[in-house]
Formats: C-alpha cells, sequence, structure tokens
C-alpha cells in the first residue's frame, strides 16, 4: 500500500468504507427535453460538480426524493477510460439536482470526515494510482465498484478542524485557478472576436485578392529520408507536436521511412473532423526545426516568392475561413472514423481571400500580441497550478501540518 506510506504517523489511516454513511447509484433513464439538471460524467471537473449545462430529467416527487444531491454529498464517476474513472467532486448547494448511473453519491459520517478533504485525497497523485489498480478494465471503458471501492480504497483522516482546514486552503487555491481560467476564456472570445473581425474586413477591404490555394502554395511529399524518429500529431493547442509526449506513447508503426518529412514553417492538413475542427485541423510546425507526419496528413508549404504572410496564413486557418470551401467538398471517409475524403487536387483548388502582404502582416502583428497575452495567462494558470498540486500532496500526506 505504498499509496499511504507516506501519511503522517500522527494521522489515522482508514478504509473509505468506514467513513461512508450511505452510498448510491444514480439514475438509469435517458435525458429529457425539460426537468431538474440531470448530471452525467461530464460534470464532474477539477473536483467540483458544475451544474451549469447538464442534461435535463423529467422526475416525480418519489424519484427526486430519493436521488436528489444535498450539499456536501461526494459524486465518484465508476465507469469511464482508465486515465478518469474515479473523477469525484463535491456538490455544493441546494439546487435541484439528480444524477445519472455511471455516478454514484457517498455521503460521509461528516462527525468523522469533511467531504472537501476526502475529494481532494481522491484527486491526490497517490490516489489516482490506487484508484486505477481498482480499476477493472472493459472493452471501451473502466468500472469501478463501489463496494470495491468502500472495501479497498484507505484514506489519510486527521483531525476533523484540521481537515477543514486542508479542505479551505485548497478551495483558495481553486478559486484563484477558476479566476484565471475566467480570464483566459474572456481573452479566447476576444481574440476570436477580433480575428474574425479583422479577417472579415480584410476579405472585403480593398486590396483583398481571391487566389486560388494552388497559386501561393505547394504540397510538401518528401519522405523521411533522413531516419528521423520525430513523430508529429496535431494538437488544438499545441499545433504539431510530439506524438509521444502528447499520447504518453508511440502509436506509430515501426517502419517510418514513408512518412512525410517536413521542416519548421510547413504546414500540415489533418483530414479528420475533430472537436472545434469540424473539417480538419491546419497547423504549421513551429515547435521543431524537422518533424515527420502520417501521409495520411496533406502537407504544404508557401511558394518561393509568393507574396504570403506565413503567420497571416496560420490566422486565417485558426479562424476557420476555409470551412465553407473544405465543407463543399468534404465527404466523409467510408469507415465512419471522421476521415474527410478531401483530396490534394480539391484542397489546391480552393480560394483563399488574401489582402495586400503589408495588411496581412499588421493583421498577424495584431493577433500575434492576443496570443502572446492568452500564452502568458495559461502559463500563469500551470504555474500557479503545478504550485497547488505540490502543497496538495504535502498538505494531505501530513508532512505540511495546518494549526485548526
Amino acid at each position: 500500500m505504498s499509496y499511504i506510506s507516506n501519511i503522517n504517523k500522527a494521522w489515522k489511516v482508514v478504509l473509505f468504507g468506514k467513513v461512508v454513511r450511505r452510498s448510491q447509484y444514480g439514475l438509469s433513464e435517458s435525458a429529457t427535453e425539460d426537468g431538474v439538471p440531470y448530471l452525467k460524467m461530464s460534470n464532474i471537473r477539477d473536483g467540483k460538480v458544475i451544474v451549469e449545462g447538464a442534461d435535463r430529467l423529467k422526475v416525480d416527487d418519489k424519484t427526486f426524493e430519493d436521488y436528489a444531491l444535498k450539499d456536501g454529498d461526494i459524486v465518484f464517476n465508476r465507469t469511464n477510460s482508465l486515465d478518469l474513472v474515479g473523477k469525484t467532486g463535491v456538490f455544493r448547494g441546494d439546487q435541484k439536482v439528480v444524477f445519472a448511473s455511471y455516478l454514484v453519491r457517498f455521503q460521509l459520517h461528516d462527525n468523522q470526515a469533511d467531504s472537501r478533504f476526502i475529494a481532494a485525497w481522491f484527486a491526490s497523485a497517490g490516489a489516482a494510482h490506487r484508484l486505477r489498480c481498482l480499476a477493472t478494465p472493459g472493452v471501451s471503458q473502466s468500472n469501478i465498484n463501489p463496494t470495491t471501492l468502500r472495501l479497498s480504497m484507505h484514506v489519510p483522516l486527521p483531525p476533523l478542524p484540521e481537515q477543514r482546514k486542508i479542505a479551505d486552503i485548497l478551495t483558495t487555491w481553486d478559486e484563484a485557478l477558476t479566476a484565471l481560467d475566467d480570464l483566459i476564456e474572456a481573452q479566447e472570445r476576444r481574440k476570436r472576436a477580433l480575428m474574425q473581425q479583422l479577417l472579415s474586413r480584410a476579405a472585403t477591404g480593398p486590396t483583398h485578392a481571391r487566389r486560388r490555394m494552388g497559386e501561393v502554395l505547394e504540397r510538401v511529399t518528401r519522405r523521411n529520408t533522413i531516419a528521423s524518429d520525430n513523430v508529429l500529431t496535431i494538437s488544438a493547442q499545441g499545433g504539431l507536436v510530439n506524438q509521444k509526449e502528447y499520447f504518453s506513447r508511440s502509436v506509430a508503426g515501426a517502419d517510418l521511412s514513408n512518412y512525410y518529412l517536413l521542416h519548421r514553417g510547413e504546414f500540415a492538413y489533418n483530414r479528420s473532423s475533430s472537436n472545434g475542427y469540424p473539417y480538419g485541423a491546419i497547423k504549421r510546425l513551429d515547435q521543431f526545426a524537422a518533424g515527420i507526419v502520417s501521409t495520411l496528413y496533406l502537407c504544404f508549404r508557401i511558394k518561393d516568392g509568393a507574396e504570403v504572410s506565413t503567420d497571416f496564413l496560420c490566422h486565417y486557418f485558426e479562424a476557420g475561413r476555409l470551412n465553407a470551401g473544405l465543407r463543399s467538398i468534404a465527404k466523409e471517409g467510408a469507415r465512419a472514423h471522421g476521415l474527410l475524403n478531401v483530396t490534394a487536387d480539391e484542397f489546391f483548388d480552393l480560394d483563399i481571400l488574401l489582402p495586400s502582404l503589408p495588411a496581412q502582416q499588421q493583421i498577424a502583428a495584431i493577433l500575434d500580441t492576443a496570443d502572446q497575452q492568452l500564452t502568458l495567462l495559461r502559463t500563469q494558470r500551470t504555474a500557479l497550478d503545478q504550485q497547488k498540486r505540490g502543497l496538495m500532496q504535502r498538505l494531505l500526506t501530513g508532512k505540511l501540518r495546518v494549526k485548526s
């Protein structure tokens, strides 16, 4: 039981079941058009139960009485992918809410344990590893039986006032992270609005020109003759990133010689629909001098001498300005895995609206500044989250004691 070996010896360590007063599976019902909020797996995020955006379920008074969440209830995600199974949140407030069957409600003996402290412990690195060990793997999802959880999961139990103080401290950090998240979201909205405004104005301005993609861009099909093993994949936020770092494993084949070799500044189009990119994502290689991508990607570069700003092109694609054209030619692949049958000829035959080169550079400079502001906020958020996790590890193991 290495996950509890570093707990302060002055603290009790007990089975989770010892502090559970009641546990209950949620409802196995399909959502309805109206009714009370009906929580599912996606409503548990960062240790909290998020009611906003929840599905709805019409229930009678008896069902509501049986399944309504109470302030302080722990909501446990018993079924999900191996990485996400065991997500835990605490329901706060008195809003009328019920929950689905993939979730389990735990109510604790409130004279023994603070639900916020226990939920924080479940989110710690050691507990998360233990939860994965308790999970029963399935075809596409893993499951943690609540009885197994009660009988096999140990939790630290400092004095109740100390639990509450620790929970208060971590809540303060969570509030700071939430404030940063709100700032990032607001900045993203401002950037999107600015991007659409500038690009729409440029597309109708006096200096704009309608050009075929093939006039200013050329396809890249060079093979991996240098034996590079820097396999790249497209990330919505990170662009072209190292596959092993992104997936924590390699999903490429053993033979990489047939992959396309990209140089810094060249582009790759992933012809697969994904969240935020219904007609595929186009990203420029920025992080590495060179890298390789699957031949399923369509790769290209700006032609020598073309009056096209590479930075402008990045923002143009990110704003979805090519979507209307892609929609007109995209045909979903036969395997129905989101792969779009966009041929190279069709792609390079699409139109692109380009203002003059100075106008492109000016627009790109404005949007680059907005991106830099977002990067700064995200960096601050990552640093704060790392600090919180470090503090959390010390507080939840009793290495750092607090006065209650």
